[in-house]
């Protein structure tokens, strides 16, 4: 690639103009256009700092509803996980305390995560004898995965009157669902890139794929590899959004108000084709001209000789 010109941009999300730290938007100090229509831009995030304070479970994905049977009574029952990331331990626990508060029984809880097997079982006990069960009816997919089911279990799980009944993941639980973040723009069009991620076959608006290889509170360090660069249509920048989603979602992430920062380069890069093409053009259309321009000389002299010829009486029937 012949590279016309090269401007390097360092942002942080705490210098916006409009936004969140997940989603903004800021103002270029000088516009920058190609400086020739024909050629194009290529975009690049070179580096990335972002803080790991985004979170699994959030408000949209941390409602799990029951259903509860006590005797011939059945209602509905339903906790809210408190937003975070979770290992297995943690998330039954706050499931069993939510559940606690919910339900007006002295129950002997039975969760439990086999660390063997990845597998979690649910379970529990009542003070006596009356059925008492509960049965999932409501989760998120997130949820799911989290506890190790691929879709809403049918089988509910407590005392049905003569046996304690458990119930077992079908799958290894995955609490760790957020394995990778996406730079993205609104704004950077991108027109031959595409990304079947979240939904199949899409046009692509990623500009970096980040690499989740930290814990939970540290800092994510990236740097580029040097083949990571997007084609774009844009002939013009004045301003820039970027928002950052995760491998799961086009919804972009809270930081929980920490900040964000990378460094953006954009080129100006030629269009080889083009000015191949351009230089065929200007060399065989310019000898096509020559060529056209001597027959029409040639023409014209023709028949200014043939008109002399008429007026002399010369022309031979």
């Amino acid at each position: 690639m012949n590279v016309i010109e090269t401007y390097h941009i360092f942002v942080n999300s705490s210098q916006r103009q409009t936004g969140t730290d997940g989603n903004f938007n800021f103002s270029l100090y000088q516009p920058i256009k190609l400086k020739n229509q024909n050629n194009s831009f290529y975009v690049r995030i070179g580096s990335a700092e972002l803080p790991y304070t985004f979170q699994l479970i959030s408000s949209t994905n941390n409602v799990i509803t029951f259903n509860y049977i006590r005797g011939v009574t059945s209602t509905s029952v339903s906790i809210t996980i408190p937003p975070g990331n979770y290992n297995a331990l943690n998330i039954l626990s706050t499931m069993t305390t939510l559940l606690t508060a919910q339900i007006p029984l002295a129950i002997t809880w039975n969760f439990a995560y086999n660390r063997a097997t990845g597998l979690m079982t649910f379970g529990f006990a009542p003070p006596d004898t009356t059925i008492t069960t509960l049965r999932f009816t409501t989760i998120s997919s997130v949820m799911l995965q989290c506890l190790g089911f691929s879709a809403i279990p049918t089988t509910a799980f407590g005392y049905n009157g003569t046996v304690s009944v458990s119930l077992v993941s079908i799958q290894n639980v995955n609490l760790s669902q957020i394995n990778s973040l996406y730079i993205r723009s609104e704004n950077v069009k991108q027109i031959q890139n595409f990304e079947s991620l979240v939904v199949k076959s899409d046009i692509s608006d990623i500009l970096a794929k980040i690499q989740i290889n930290v814990l939970p509170m540290n800092m994510i360090e990236w740097v580029n590899p040097t083949d990571l660069a997007v084609k774009v249509s844009n002939k013009y920048f004045d301003s820039i959004n970027l928002y950052v989603s995760s491998n799961l979602t086009y919804d972009d992430l809270s930081f929980n108000g920490l900040s964000w920062s990378c460094r953006i380069t954009i080129q100006e890069v030629e269009n080889t084709n083009y000015e191949m093409d351009k230089k065929l053009i200007d060399r065989d259309g310019n000898n096509e001209v020559v060529d056209l321009e001597k027959q029409k000389q040639e023409l014209i002299q023709h028949l200014l000789s043939l008109k002399q010829q008429l007026l002399n009486g010369d022309v031979k029937a």
